[in-house]
């Protein structure tokens, strides 16, 4: 059986102090664990005829978004992320299940949480000088063992207008309409769009560039576009009759093309910066966007 977190605490920290230091601990108390037991009513899973959907008799507890797991009388389980939730009727899964869960099994959620201290708001050196700072989860296990996890904060003002996914998905529909159904089985075309934004939030991170604070215009929504057909392909997908090996090469080609020309020299028209007062800049500090950056 997986084991369930009843109790939890959290502490965030500012790794540029010493461990001795009183100051380290920024803010500290304890966590929110989610309480809920939702009990399935139905059968749910990929012999259904809607594999995303877990039938439950209530749904009070998660909202969209949130991540949970289902839960066998054997003791299997796995975890999936709520994309809709219709009134004491289902949940649905962002993707599908893999196993088979039958009426009277469990569903609970598993994502711990703390509220942004005001602390964090008075930091404003932190968000100046873009310090490293941490927050360190830790609760106990049914073993009574103590486990503690460690995330790094990333403090920003501004928006992540740079890949809004609805305009994108949008174009990538227009663009690309055989998609939908041809993307590998249970991977939904708004989550291949989340996990491209992640993709490319990485990659600015990667390069040194604030993406928090950028707004990118339609440049920014092709680059998703790109990345998401990159990734498709990657997962199988090529359009018509054309080899795969062929339109998965091709992909990752423009993808790339649309990354440099982003993030070498400046990136164009319809691209701001944000200040952290979020006030224009207007074009981007060549600081950022240079080709030694980019590299």
């Amino acid at each position: 059986m997986p084991e369930y977190v009843s109790a939890a605490t959290y502490s965030i920290e500012d790794l540029d102090r010493a461990q001795s230091d009183s100051a380290r601990v920024i803010a500290s108390g304890a966590a929110t664990v989610p309480s809920f037991t939702l009990t399935l009513d139905a059968a749910s899973g990929p012999e259904e005829a809607d594999a995303t959907l877990v039938q439950v008799a209530a749904t009070a507890g998660p909202s969209i978004g949130d991540h949970c797991v289902v839960i066998a009388a054997d003791g299997a389980f796995e975890a999936f992320e709520v994309e809709a939730i219709s009134s004491n009727a289902y949940v649905r899964a962002r993707s599908w299940l893999a196993g088979t869960y039958a009426s009277s099994d469990t569903v609970r959620g598993v994502t711990i949480t703390a509220p942004v201290s005001s602390a964090l708001y008075n930091l404003e050196a932190a968000l100046d000088d873009q310090r490293p700072l941490r927050v360190v989860w830790q609760y106990t296990l049914a073993s009574g063992a103590i486990k503690r996890v460690s995330e790094i904060i990333e403090l920003s003002r501004g928006n992540v207008a740079a890949w809004d996914t609805g305009p994108a998905l949008a174009t990538l529909r227009l663009g690309w309409p055989d998609l939908g159904g041809r993307v590998l089985q249970g991977l939904t075309l708004e989550a291949l769009a989340e996990y491209s934004s992640k993709v490319l939030r990485a990659e600015f991170i990667r390069r040194c560039i604030p993406h928090h604070d950028l707004m990118l215009g339609e440049p920014g929504q092709m680059l998703l576009v790109a990345c998401m057909l990159s990734e498709a392909a990657k997962r199988g997908y090529s359009p018509g009759t054309r080899l795969l090996s062929d339109f998965a090469a091709e992909a990752a080609n423009d993808f790339a093309s649309e990354v440099e020309a982003l993030t070498i020299g400046t990136q164009g028209a319809q691209s701001t910066q944000m200040d952290t007062e979020e006030v224009s800049s207007g074009r981007a500090s060549p600081e950022y966007w240079g080709p030694i950056l980019a590299q």
